[in-house]
């Protein structure tokens, strides 16, 4: 699995604004040098599913000698590692709304801390320096925001006569003649978001993806999920999902897979 120094930043921040982001502590897992393989992680995920845990629990139940699984000892090492970088990164943060410091401040030591040895740690400040200067970015709180959009512009286009695969915010912008907006799911969309400005951001994303589409636009939802997919999204472990507030008061009513390809086919 190849990755960005972006990406990297991004989902440490993730861990900085909530130390129990499951899916960014196994993203870090899966693209850190650290001697974990696939067949450990799944390993990692089949017992976090057999025991109604997330992945995150999973890890913190290792690291305090109360789950044993093969090669405990490096997975309990990687996750001090990253934990102690992360707890670095929050008292940074936490210290610089405290005294005022600027964007530009907590942009450079932050990244500092999480890419020590990177040599393409000068490059990657100043890309995300230069987006914080023409976007007005000068809250901590859009730090995360920051990231996601400033690494989503490097793929900013889609290829012409193929399948293009892209997360909502990195549609921005884009128009396809069919698109497909796939998990509309309310634990997915909006998630964990409950209250204002969040929750506004989420409805706003979802109505510049439905109006990416030129000509047709599909929208699916699954009504359970199963093996890893239960732990996505906001109650992680519970199968049962439901359509998006954001669309269940909309006057078109869903229908069953095995129903709408029979009437776009017949």
């Amino acid at each position: 699995m190849t990755t960005s120094w972006a990406d990297k930043c991004w989902h440490f921040f993730c861990l900085a604004k909530n130390v129990e982001d499951h899916l960014a502590w196994r993203t870090l897992f899966q693209i850190r040098k650290n001697g974990i393989g696939e067949k450990t992680l799944s390993e990692l995920y089949d017992f976090a599913q057999r025991n109604g845990l997330n992945f995150h629990q999973t890890l913190k139940g290792i690291s305090e000698g109360n789950v044993q699984i093969a090669y405990s000892e490096k997975i309990s090492s990687e996750h001090k590692q990253i934990r102690d970088l992360v707890e670095s990164v929050t008292n940074l943060l936490e210290n610089a709304q405290v005294g005022g410091n600027s964007i530009e401040e907590i942009i450079r030591k932050s990244t500092d801390i999480i890419l020590s040895e990177s040599s393409e740690k000068v490059e990657f400040i100043e890309k995300l320096l230069e987006f914080a200067r023409a976007n007005n970015i000068s809250s901590i709180d859009d730090l995360t925001s920051m990231v996601d959009v400033s690494n989503s512009e490097i793929e900013n286009e889609i290829e012409k006569g193929k399948v293009n695969v892209l997360t909502m915010h990195k549609a921005k912008g884009l128009t396809a003649d069919i698109v497909f907006i796939v998990g509309a799911e309310d634990e997915l969309i909006p998630g964990k978001y409950e209250g204002e400005p969040e929750l506004g951001d989420e409805r706003r994303l979802l109505f510049v993806s439905l109006t990416r589409a030129k000509h047709n636009l599909y929208v699916t939802y699954c009504n359970e999920r199963s093996g890893q997919q239960k732990m996505s999204g906001r109650n992680p472990g519970n199968p049962r999902r439901s359509l998006t507030r954001f669309l269940s008061n909309s006057f078109l009513r869903p229908e069953s897979d095995e129903r709408f390809v029979e009437s776009v086919t017949a």
